[in-house]
């Protein structure tokens, strides 16, 4: 089992990091730690909206309780410094989500998350903030959390301006830790999880190099003022690399005038193939068009005085076309009768010659 990554990124942090202690993120997370391992005595929120028989109740019960605790204690007090007033929810979805992130649910832990959206109502917490289950690998989410942390902890060394000499180890120290985390994830697995680290690491990026500026105003010179952040690398190229075929020379330019009016021709006429995913669509379509049409009719036919008069025009045809059937079986009939008639009275019998 994986051991928790959020203290691991605390630990010792009074010791590594006095002068940071002060910030938002890691005063919430103290709280969380600590209501995370307190036993309440009665009933409380969290007790009265998990049921036991919930998956991983032992597991989701203290996640809940913490999560409730650290709200109620500092949200107002700390949603003041803030720019954003839902910053706080922000950090307890990290911190939460850290301790079931090793844990199977099929669920996706629904009944915890919606116990949270229930402990906003309970202690007047904005509605409009909400809670992330982030439902992703662990160790992605863990190489996420590092950087999304550090990000915040820039923010706050720039925005707070302690900037004394007595910070200048720690700053060092602090922002190799930073770059270090940057490149483990710029350098593996950046490009197949794109999507869940381009937010935070943009967002790292522009507070990394902010607090840099901020520094160079000050006496302060550390070795930071002089790294730059390797840059994101193309997804897209690499990606297409790896497929057969892409990674082939093009022609340069010279090689451009060789091409033969054959094979210029050639490449004109090739026959343009409709992939077999786009067919199927097609004929979708078609189906769809034909089978509308057809309940139009039904409508129409029902519903509509068109679908009377339709009625009434096919009921006048049948009706021409069997006093014609009648008149033609009648006339038949009286010509066979008149024939055998004349054939009594002059015995003559005629043949078909």
């Amino acid at each position: 089992m994986a051991t928790n990554s959020v203290d691991h990124f605390f630990e010792n942090w009074h010791e590594r990091y006095a002068g940071l202690m002060s910030f938002p993120l890691y005063l919430m997370y103290r709280e969380f730690s600590t209501y995370y391992s307190y036993i309440p005595n009665g009933v409380d929120t969290c007790y009265h909206f998990i049921p036991e028989y919930t998956p991983h109740y032992d597991k989701i019960l203290p996640v809940c309780r913490g999560v409730e605790s650290a709200l109620k204690q500092l949200y107002s007090e700390i949603s003041k410094e803030l720019d954003d007033n839902c910053k706080p929810f922000e950090y307890i979805s990290y911190f939460s989500y850290d301790k079931l992130k090793n844990l199977s649910s099929s669920d996706n832990f629904q009944k915890l998350y919606e116990t949270l959206e229930d402990i906003k109502s309970v202690n007047d917490l904005p509605n409009e903030c909400h809670f992330t289950n982030f439902k992703i690998d662990e160790e992605v989410f863990n190489k996420k959390r590092k950087i999304f942390f550090h990000a915040e902890i820039l923010y706050w060394i720039k925005k707070k301006s302690i900037f004394t000499n007595s910070f200048l180890e720690e700053y060092n120290k602090y922002f190799n830790d930073c770059i270090k985390d940057y490149n483990d994830v710029i350098d593996n697995d950046y490009c197949e999880y794109v999507e869940y680290y381009e937010p935070v690491l943009d967002k790292f990026s522009n507070n990394f190099e902010e607090t840099k500026i901020s520094l160079k105003g000050t006496e302060l010179k550390i070795s930071a003022q002089d790294i730059k952040l390797k840059p994101k690398p193309s997804c897209a190229a690499k990606n297409m690399s790896d497929i057969p075929g892409e990674s082939e020379r093009f022609p340069e330019q010279g090689d451009l005038q060789s091409v033969t009016i054959d094979e210029q021709y050639s490449s004109d006429i090739l026959p343009v193939q409709i992939p077999h995913n786009e067919k199927g669509k097609t004929i979708g379509i078609l189906l769809g068009i034909l089978f509308g049409i057809f309940l139009l009719f039904i409508f129409v036919y029902k519903f509509t005085p068109f679908g009377l008069w339709l009625y009434h025009k096919i009921k006048t045809h049948e009706r021409i076309n069997l006093e014609d059937e009648n008149g033609d079986f009648v006339f038949n009939t009286c010509e066979n009768e008149n024939l055998n008639s004349y054939k009594e009275i002059y015995n003559v019998t005629y043949q078909s010659a």
